[in-house]
């Protein structure tokens, strides 16, 4: 794969599989408060589909842009560090659906983090480890060339990009039910968050913008934990379930503090009301995510 196009699968990367962190709410650190209509993952399949989309859409597009991730890590001066990634030789050790499923968002993350940090050599090994899992999944067709070069094509539009995303995504997923595991494109996308979260946290520290992001997890995580929810096969996913709502425990003791609410019109007139909130994180609460994520990762990337 050329330079051109292993840049442009990692820009895929970054917003499919979690890239370095996906932080919720605006560039400021500010969570914009929504009013959409929540629907029951008990209704019949086709709500249930449009109840995954709408937590799908809302777990994408907090994903800020590529260069503000880079720019969040290499403020503080960070400076690559490989033992910080899942080993490549691990990869032999996966055999079951979920442990090739997370590892491929996992091996996704860290592509990504090498990217990032121009280590071409090691870029080329976790894309080929990424690949690997996604042919034995049996969806290596789905993330070709012609998927490259619309990236390529629109790499500066992130309404773009995210449409994209998307598009795969439900391309993921319905080759996944065919083959009669759906659930298996939701674990890809939390392990990439797994990792994500990691990587951050291994930086984080003098760097206050990060700390915000991931005090910001709290919301990404309650969509995660929504999403797994949603399918019916829980036999494979509750294990997984069950860990990411004990970091929900941990992240409960993040602070929420509501700001002023206002009120404005849209482009037709409509009156619109708004509110935004802000979230901080003790050093204690930082000190008890970074132990919980730690575990998680461990036994998944075992």
């Amino acid at each position: 794969m050329s330079a051109k196009k292993l840049n442009t699968f990692t820009l895929f990367v970054l917003f499919f599989a979690g890239a370095i962190i996906s932080g919720c709410g605006s560039t400021e650190g500010e969570h914009q408060e929504t009013t959409t209509e929540e629907v029951s993952i008990q209704d019949l399949e086709g709500a249930a589909v449009s109840s995954r989309k709408e937590t799908i859409k809302k777990i994408f597009y907090t994903i800020p842009a590529p260069m503000e991730m880079a720019s969040l890590i290499q403020s503080s001066g960070a400076d690559f560090d490989k033992d910080l990634l899942n080993d490549v030789e691990n990869i032999s050790s996966y055999m079951t659906q979920r442990q090739k499923a997370i590892n491929l968002g996992v091996y996704g993350a860290d592509l990504s983090y090498t990217t990032m940090f121009e280590r071409n050599k090691e870029s080329l090994f976790y894309l080929s480890a990424a690949k690997k899992l996604a042919e034995e999944l049996g969806v290596a067709n789905i993330i070709d060339d012609s998927l490259i070069s619309r990236v390529e094509m629109n790499k500066d539009q992130k309404d773009s990009l995210l449409n994209i995303v998307s598009d795969t995504f439900w391309s993921l997923n319905a080759k996944f039910k065919e083959d009669g595991m759906e659930e298996v494109s939701a674990m890809v996308i939390t392990g990439g968050w797994i990792e994500a979260l990691h990587l951050a946290i291994s930086h984080v520290e003098g760097n206050d913008a990060l700390r915000q992001r991931i005090a910001e997890q709290k919301y990404s995580l309650d969509d995660l934990i929504k999403l797994l929810a949603s399918y019916e096969q829980q036999d494979m996913l509750g294990e997984l379930s069950a860990d990411l709502e004990g970091l929900q425990a941990v992240f409960a003791e993040v602070e929420i503090n509501k700001m002023k609410t206002e009120t404005s019109k849209d482009e037709n007139g409509t009156m619109v009301i708004g509110g935004t909130k802000t979230v901080t994180m003790s050093d204690e609460t930082l000190a008890k995510v970074v132990e919980s994520i730690a575990a998680i990762r461990s036994k998944y990337i075992q």
